[in-house]
């Protein structure tokens, strides 16, 4: 299967399903010239897209994706045997792409690494197939790669948003990259984390860090940042190069108290690079970084009606890490559980009240 050698337009791809609208359906990146201006070449870019049953997302994320403008794109999709319509899609899509391939795997870090190792590019990212690149992003990045021969590390701004198969959403918030440095990282739980699909390296990090740790099923990206920052610079583009989802289905979102212990577990393997007194600092802010999580989960179930459940996570909390009792939302949900539905209401109606 061929690789993108010509920009693509509106025009090649096929006619958007009815009643979509928009980047990237009926709106496509201005296309760049084939060459750079004294005959270089642009350099190759190399997508992988992993992907499990997201069929109802994918065509976006190929689209996106396709409809860069970008005169030398390699785009490979890993899916692991889907069984919704994620491969009539990507048949749908198949003589644009360099590679795909639908069978089992470890999981998505497995499927990411079996992509590029594929891959021939010289610059490397992964899209979900939940999530979208903006217009002109590959063409932001190339010309950066260009102007900056030796950079391996390189991130954008990103969106995250919360939104569901139609496209409707509830909220969005802009998610700022920085040159962040590795310490910075250690700070995840200080909302110090890059954008995942704003992300862009090279091959040479690829290799030499021997791919993604299949072990990790959710912070895979943030070890990943932690590794390639040890040895590179990170450099920063501020300009959004992406549009990830927040949905009830992505794996982070039902497994949310999961995905935070193994984030915990990651950050805890570096800090042997920190100075005593901010490793013991940052032990301290994990541990109610991850009591945090537990009694966010404790809400999410007393949401859908398990009280009981929702009181074993409030305990699991506060037996995790004591000092979160002292937060205002921790008595806000020990009020909620301890009170009938009838009072509970009642007693915001008169905060709100009050407040205004």
């Amino acid at each position: 299967m061929p690789l993108i050698t010509r920009t693509l337009t509106l025009a090649d791809l096929p006619s958007p399903p009815p009643g979509k609208t928009g980047w990237p359906w009926t709106e496509q990146t201005p296309p760049l010239s084939q060459r750079i201006p004294g005959d270089f070449e642009y350099p190759r870019i190399s997508i992988v897209t992993p992907n499990y049953n997201y069929g109802h997302f994918l065509e976006e994320t190929i689209r996106s994706v396709l409809l860069q403008g970008y005169p030398n794109l390699e785009y490979i999709i890993i899916d692991a045997g889907s069984t919704d319509n994620s491969l009539e899609i990507i048949e749908k899509y198949a003589q644009w792409l360099a590679y795909y391939v639908s069978e089992k795997d470890r999981g998505q870090s497995d499927a990411i690494n079996k992509g590029f190792h594929k891959a021939t590019g010289k610059i490397y990212a992964w899209l979900n197939s939940d999530d979208i690149f903006c217009p002109n992003t590959l063409q932001e990045v190339g010309r950066f790669w260009r102007d900056n021969p030796y950079c391996h590390f390189l991130t954008g701004d990103g969106y995250l948003m919360n939104a569901n198969e139609e496209g409707l959403e509830s909220w969005r918030y802009y998610v700022k990259g920085e040159k962040y440095s590795f310490q910075d990282l250690l700070q995840y739980h200080h909302e110090k984390y890059l954008p995942q699909p704003s992300v862009f390296f090279s091959q040479d990090v690829f290799h030499q860090l021997h791919g993604l740790d299949l072990s990790l099923s959710y912070t895979m990206d943030l070890d990943f940042w932690l590794r390639t920052r040890m040895i590179y610079p990170l450099h920063y583009i501020p300009k959004c190069f992406s549009e990830m989802r927040h949905h009830d289905h992505a794996k982070t979102c039902k497994d949310n108290v999961i995905a935070m212990a193994e984030a915990r577990n990651v950050l805890k393997k570096y800090y042997q690079h920190l100075n005593p007194f901010t490793r013991l600092k940052n032990k301290f802010s994990l541990r109610v970084f991850y009591a945090s999580a537990m009694l966010k989960h404790g809400r999410f179930e007393y949401s859908n009606g398990n009280r009981l459940e929702a009181i074993k996570w409030l305990m699991k909390a506060v037996f995790f890490c004591p000092t979160i009792i002292c937060l205002a939302r921790t008595w806000k949900f020990i009020i909620k559980l301890m009170l009938p539905e009838e009072m509970i209401r009642e007693f915001f109606l008169r905060q709100e009240n009050y407040q205004s």
